[in-house]
């Protein structure tokens, strides 16, 4: 299963949260199961979150496209650069191609 169809199961069947700042604090307070990040996003947010999901034994799925396509793929009017799994829904995220 491919990032884009995934997103797209967990928005109806899942608990996903949006934002580098809800990212880190999941991240940091053992919440996250996985965390999407766009890869045309910025080089600082994407490196922190990095760094953070891989202290916390997280998986990172690269999104295809700027953080304007991935708001645009969530149904948002806004840029969007990570988003934070807290529940995958119907969604393994273990299947999910990198």
């Amino acid at each position: 299963m491919d990032v884009n169809t995934a997103l797209k199961k967990m928005l109806k069947t899942g608990q996903l949260e949006f934002g580098y700042r809800r990212g880190v604090k999941n991240l940091l307070a053992g919440n996250a199961k996985a965390v999407i990040i766009a890869s045309e996003g910025p080089e600082r947010i994407k490196s922190d979150i990095i760094k953070y999901a891989s202290a916390a034994g997280v998986p990172v799925l690269n999104f295809p496209g700027t953080s304007l396509e991935l708001g645009r793929a969530c149904g948002k009017p806004f840029l969007i650069s990570t988003i934070t799994v807290l529940n995958p829904g119907d969604v393994s995220v273990k299947e999910v191609e990198q």
